[in-house]
């Protein structure tokens, strides 16, 4: 049995392994040569969604993929950590708990907060970003800070698990230009803290989120402003967005549910049976 979560093995096309760091790239491609070898070793290939199941199966040819959705287990805030980020008052935040990778498109940022200050709105960006982590990250927040865009690009540094929900807590909106995902967590995580979400117009995003997000076309710093601004200025889009997340996250699976649907697969699969088929297929 194999869990698959890694994205790039079903976009290897994608731009997005052209802005890879050489050495990044040659282990990347290294690692997609062994993934394709061992892929048809495995007897069932498990996918977190719909999309990236249709993807396996399209790419490789596989007829042993099934849907067992990620388990979601939400964090929540203790009282002790609710007013540990000095955010701004009286503006619009949406916020972007990611680290500095390529595929996270954090740098399309730059971008959406030149057009925001010229346009002089009450809006901020919050990210979560640690400098140290990668040279290109502090490369990105110098060229922030020279730009004059720190006041609307606000980065609070890494953020651990147990302040996460005191992130979503201090902040409206989660902004997601993400270009892969299998999953991704952060949809989980607005939908629990009723934020809406704005993200990209991609399978995974959609797979997640549904009709809790408005979507946007993630290398296009227009079209992830209007996302953004529909989402400040109307608060009844807000509202329907929320609610739709609520929704969605009561479909969701627990722990013990993914935990019950890995043992029916082994055991089917001891007992020689084939497990393909429809088992794990998520509500949506």
């Amino acid at each position: 049995m194999y869990n698959f979560d890694w994205a790039f093995a079903v976009y290897p096309n994608h731009a997005i392994w052209g802005k890879l760091p050489l050495r990044d790239k040659v282990f990347f491609r290294l690692k997609l040569h062994f993934f394709e070898a061992y892929l048809r070793r495995a007897a069932v290939i498990m996918a977190q969604t719909q999309a990236m199941k249709s993807r396996l199966e399209a790419r490789y040819r596989l007829d042993n993929v099934v849907l067992v959705p990620a388990a979601v287990t939400v964090a929540e805030a203790s009282s002790s950590k609710k007013s540990v980020f000095d955010l701004p008052k009286g503006r619009f935040k949406f916020v972007y708990p990611a680290n500095y990778y390529p595929h996270k498109n954090i740098d399309i940022l730059e971008r959406v907060a030149a057009e925001l200050k010229a346009r002089d709105v009450d809006v901020v960006i919050v990210l979560t970003i640690d400098p140290k982590e990668h040279e290109a990250a502090g490369r990105f927040l110098d060229r922030i800070k020279c730009g004059n865009l720190d006041d609307v690009l606000i980065n609070v540094g890494r953020v651990s698990a147990e302040y996460i929900p005191a992130l979503y807590q201090a902040c409206d909106a989660l902004l997601m230009p993400t270009l892969l995902e299998t999953f991704g967590l952060p949809y989980v995580e607005a939908m629990d803290h009723r934020k809406p979400i704005v993200t990209s117009d991609m399978d995974f995003a959609h797979a997640v989120c549904g009709e809790a997000a408005l979507y946007c076309d993630p290398m296009d710093p227009l079209s992830i402003l209007a996302a953004m601004e529909r989402v400040w200025q109307d608060e009844e889009v807000r509202a329907s967005l929320v609610t739709n997340g609520v929704r969605r996250l009561s479909a969701m699976w627990d722990w013990p549910r993914v935990f019950a649907e890995y043992q029916s697969l082994v055991m089917q699969g001891l007992a020689g049976r084939s497990p393909i088929g429809e088992q794990g297929v998520a509500s949506s």
